[in-house]
């Protein structure tokens, strides 16, 4: 009983401290997008990754609250879960599934900035379409869970707090996760293949591989589950091991979307390495085609590149990229 009761704990403490870790990165993003405010304006992408930072951080804000709530000392006399545990689970799961929707508009995104296509349009005007999807289809799914799936009946940490997985579960939530893992991980192929010499565009496409490795311990466990190799609802039937990655991973996402944000913005990271070490930075990257035109993009400014790129100078106060506005590209007949 001791080792089960540690085995737990560990459990939990370990979901505690990566979504502590996921809520710091999302937070600095957050920041990092109302403070540097020009950055979103020129480059749609940035836009897209703000509302993924929205949602990565209530996450993992909600991961914190589910480790204490299916605590023994919080279930009723009978067993039975608070209905705190009920409105919990339907949040998280909610959060999730917009999550992982805005991953997908972002590799949408990524994938018509990069790949050569007949059809070449302003990305913006598609921010109004993500918004339709990206917050009222999570909301149908997770309403749908709640109405057709039943609460648990008292469980460990992961299932105490997270609805039983019922078929509507298994339709609303593994369903679109799949796919849009299998989408992700399609586009970070096409991107690497297409962008050799963007490199900012190949850093950038790791926001997709970081949603695959976030969520592979969860399927994991899921297939482990369907396949009989363990029972439902019991860390005692799985290996302990991925039990604790999926701890370990499944509130992770913020933090390693903010590792890529800031790899990927060296303006913005120099901002921080002068705020917190006292170090000169702050740049100004003027995205230069090769041909001495200017290449359009939509997510950020490219890292130095020998003999691509130029870099102005700036304090390291105002981190503001000169150039074309992101997200436009140029059709055929001059247009955008």
């Amino acid at each position: 009983m001791k080792e089960a009761h540690d085995g737990d704990l560990l459990l939990r403490c370990t979901l505690v401290g990566s979504a502590l870790l996921s809520l710091v990165g999302a937070c600095v993003i957050i920041m990092s997008h109302l403070r540097f405010r020009e950055l979103a304006k020129r480059f749609f992408a940035i836009r897209l990754i703000f509302f993924l930072a929205l949602t990565n951080a209530t996450a993992a804000a909600l991961n914190i609250v589910g480790a204490f709530i299916g605590a023994g000392g919080l279930l009723g006399p009978d067993g039975a879960l608070p209905i705190l545990c009920g409105i919990q689970a339907i949040a998280l799961l909610y959060v999730n599934l917009a999550s992982i929707m805005w991953t997908s508009c972002f590799a949408y995104t990524l994938y018509r900035d990069v790949v050569p296509s007949s059809h070449r349009y302003a990305l913006r005007k598609y921010e109004e379409y993500y918004h339709a999807l990206c917050w009222p289809l999570p909301a149908l799914l997770a309403g749908s869970v709640a109405l057709f799936g039943a609460p648990p009946d008292g469980a460990s940490w992961c299932d105490g707090c997270a609805l039983r997985r019922t078929r509507a579960s298994l339709v609303c939530f593994f369903v679109p996760l799949l796919l849009a893992v299998g989408f992700n991980l399609l586009t970070w192929c096409a991107v690497a293949r297409h962008a050799s010499e963007r490199r900012v565009s190949r850093i950038t496409s790791l926001y997709l591989l970081g949603l695959a490795l976030v969520w592979l311990p969860t399927l994991l466990r899921r297939a482990s589950v369907l396949l009989g190799l363990a029972a439902e609802g019991s860390h005692g039937a799985l290996p302990y091991g991925l039990a604790l990655l999926e701890a370990a991973c499944m509130p992770l996402q913020g933090a390693l979307n903010a590792l890529v944000y800031g790899w990927s913005l060296p303006a913005i990271r120099d901002v921080y390495r002068t705020m917190l070490l006292g170090t000169d930075g702050g740049l100004v990257v003027t995205d230069v085609a090769p041909n001495g035109g200017a290449r359009v993009g939509a997510y950020a400014p490219p890292e130095p590149v020998s003999g691509g790129y130029g870099y102005a100078a700036l304090p390291a106060a105002a981190p503001v990229c000169n150039g074309v506005s992101g997200g436009a590209h140029a059709a055929p007949n001059g247009g955008t």
